[in-house]
């Protein structure tokens, strides 16, 4: 049994049982999940499916599914690109060491074999580089290649964090949030969620408004909420920018704009977040015309904000905030 999602007409499949398979990372996305034996508990395998879901920043398509690994390998296959990287490998380049075990978990390029991606992760991991041991700490919270151990995977997961890998920060508030191998801990999740978040992770930036919002492991502070949510919007995450342009409606920890709430909500329409379109057109049927002036300049504004520099240059036509 898997679970399948689609990015940009890809679909991969992540197995959540049967542990033989390679781990999957979308590293696009900078997405990571964990798979747990087949004799995990039933809680175990729900909660491996929210941390999924947590960490997918786009809508996610899940259904049983079989995965295509595409032709096999033998075991003298290797393709030039882990070739290239292998000769940097060998020279010390921990950040090459890092992607040939990456190439190794996953039978990338090479045949899979998570005894060399081990030796490859911790080579790299010994010059402090914080993708190797985040990639150690996940195997070792899988079971995958070793034995599970919770204890030393958090231990790999908190010397990426205290070298700024976000990755690992949020790892360490899921664990926290869902009692992944310790006591559910929500305080302590919100803990790494903020870290995560001040380091720069988007979704991270998400979950601690939405635990600002409800006070979840914190005291409820709106100002603050909407605080991390604008920056999660300004990262160009759809869902914090429907959720700052509900907020700028709603005055809701910040003073109500309904121009600026109309030009987050036409971004987050752009990127098909659930219900933005909707809720753009009720705000623009209540513009005035000056109202409809200044929202059109700052969607201007916010599109340069929330894109990569090659992408706010683009020109894009665009409804006037007056239409539907």
């Amino acid at each position: 049994m898997g679970f399948l999602y689609r990015q940009s007409a890809k679909l991969v499949t992540i197995d959540l049982i049967n542990r033989s398979n390679p781990p999957i990372v979308c590293s696009g996305c900078e997405v990571h999940f964990f798979r747990f034996a087949s004799g995990s508990t039933m809680h175990h395998h729900l909660s491996i499916t929210l941390i999924a879901c947590l960490l997918l920043g786009w809508p996610a398509f899940i259904e049983a599914a079989e995965s295509d690994k595409g032709p096999n390998l033998g075991e003298d296959d290797v393709s030039a690109e882990v070739e290239a990287l292998l000769r940097d490998a060998r020279h010390g380049k921990p950040d090459a060491q890092t992607k040939v075990g990456h190439a190794y978990r996953d039978g990338d390029g090479v045949q899979q074999n998570i005894e060399e991606a081990i030796k490859w992760y911790t080579s790299a991991s010994a010059q402090q580089e914080p993708e190797a041991l985040h990639a150690l700490g996940l195997l070792h919270c899988n079971g995958n290649g070793v034995l599970q151990d919770f204890p030393k995977s958090k231990t790999f997961f908190k010397r990426a964090s205290d070298l700024g890998f976000a990755d690992a920060s949020e790892t360490l508030a899921l664990l926290a949030g869902h009692g992944m191998g310790e006591i559910q801990d929500i305080p302590l999740s919100h803990q790494w969620t903020l870290k995560a978040a001040e380091q720069g992770k988007p979704s991270a930036m998400l979950r601690c408004g939405r635990q600002y919002e409800r006070g979840e492991g914190v005291e409820p502070d709106l100002k603050e909420a909407f605080g991390w949510y604008l920056r999660a919007a300004e990262s160009g995450l759809p869902e914090a920018q429907h959720l700052a342009g509900f907020s700028y409606y709603l005055g809701k920890g910040v003073d109500p704009d309904p121009a600026a709430s109309f030009a987050w909500l036409h971004l987050a329409a752009e990127k098909k977040a659930s219900g933005a379109a909707e809720a753009r057109d009720m705000v623009g049927s209540t513009l005035t015309q000056s109202q409809v002036t200044r929202a059109w300049d700052l969607m201007q504004a916010f599109r340069k904000q929330a894109l990569p520099v090659e992408e706010s240059e683009d020109s894009v036509s665009e409804p006037s905030p007056s239409e539907p």
